[in-house]
């Protein structure tokens, strides 16, 4: 691949298959192939609930599914057709796998993580049920080459601050202790990106979900190095800037990209996370990982493609399209 095909908004996609929405170049839909990038990092798997949801905070314990062994999530708070968990800190670590239980009633499950750290899924990532299952961590997320996913529905991950609601309320990651979920009427929800740097996103494994569901993948930049498939449905990868708000439809897709002065009532700009140090960037994320990622860190600190040496756009609302979306 030449040079001139590295691009401000994304990496081997035709310039024709990006849609920009004001701050955010999304791709959606696309088929592309390219390098395959082996991202691993070491093990440093935990599963560990935080206490902002009181008598209603998640429980973790051991279990088996066939050969896999790892962490059964049950508890959180149940609002309507929705479940709430809320963690310090979610990895998996690879041929390990957490499974949330899916009571009955419920179509989506929605996780927040409140701590300081990225997650690293390296190994599997499922759904006891047919539930929607969505993964918010505004540190970054990485999806290492082992990692898979068993979700009967549609899955987003994303690095937003918060899930918002259409009445106004919110489940926040870096404000978890307002407002209370007694209230909330629930609605498909929005991603809110607010002021400052977010976290970034590295995909390095084949995510696939079921045929006619959604796979949503949202960061401050996104790299793409493996699979991405949704028989039927919809792929989405964006790559946000601050301020901005993302309305999901029902099952997760992206509807709609908003500046969030844009939004009526105005949201307030000046939401932060307190106390909290900036995410990794992709090459701090890169230098922080003792295996080998495929990626490698330049002389002058950038990222390149290990094999070749070419470099990659790394600055927020950067894509970089470098496996396949199906």
């Amino acid at each position: 691949m030449s040079d001139s095909l590295l691009t401000r908004t994304a990496l081997a996609i035709p310039a024709s298959k990006i849609v920009q929405f004001g701050w955010a170049a999304i791709a959606t839909g696309l088929t592309t192939t390219g390098w395959i990038i082996v991202i691993t990092t070491p093990a440093i798997a935990q599963i560990v609930p935080d206490q902002t949801l009181g008598d209603e905070s998640s429980v973790v314990t051991p279990d088996q599914w066939g050969e896999w062994s790892g962490d059964r999530i049950d508890g959180g708070a149940i609002r309507g057709s929705a479940l709430f968990h809320s963690f310090e800190a979610f990895n998996i670590e690879a041929g390990r796998a957490a499974y949330f239980t899916n009571p009955e009633g419920i179509g989506t499950i929605l996780n927040r993580v409140t701590g300081q750290n990225r997650s690293d899924i390296f190994g599997r990532l499922g759904v006891l049920g047919n539930a929607d299952l969505f993964l918010l961590n505004p540190n970054g997320i990485v999806f290492g080459p082992d990692a898979s996913l068993d979700v009967a529905g549609s899955f987003v991950a994303t690095t937003a601050d918060r899930f918002t609601f259409a009445d106004g309320q919110f489940f926040s990651a870096v404000d978890p202790e307002a407002p209370p979920l007694l209230t909330m009427n629930l609605t498909a929800p929005g991603l809110q990106y607010g002021a400052g740097r977010s976290g970034s996103i590295i995909n390095a494994a084949n995510l696939t979900v079921n045929p006619d569901r959604n796979i949503t993948l949202t960061g401050e930049t996104v790299v793409n190095t493996g699979s991405v498939t949704a028989p039927g449905g919809e792929v989405a990868i964006a790559a946000i800037t601050d301020n901005t708000h993302i309305q999901l439809g029902d099952h997760g897709q992206v509807q709609e990209i908003t500046s969030l002065a844009d939004l009526h009532p105005p949201t307030d700009l000046t939401q932060q996370p307190i106390s909290a140090p900036p995410p990794q960037t992709i090459p701090e994320m890169v230098a922080s990982t003792e295996t080998d990622l495929g990626l490698v860190i330049t002389d002058g600190g950038a990222v390149a493609i290990a094999a070749t040496g070419t470099p990659i756009p790394t600055e927020p609302g950067d894509m970089i399209m470098a496996g396949t979306l199906n």
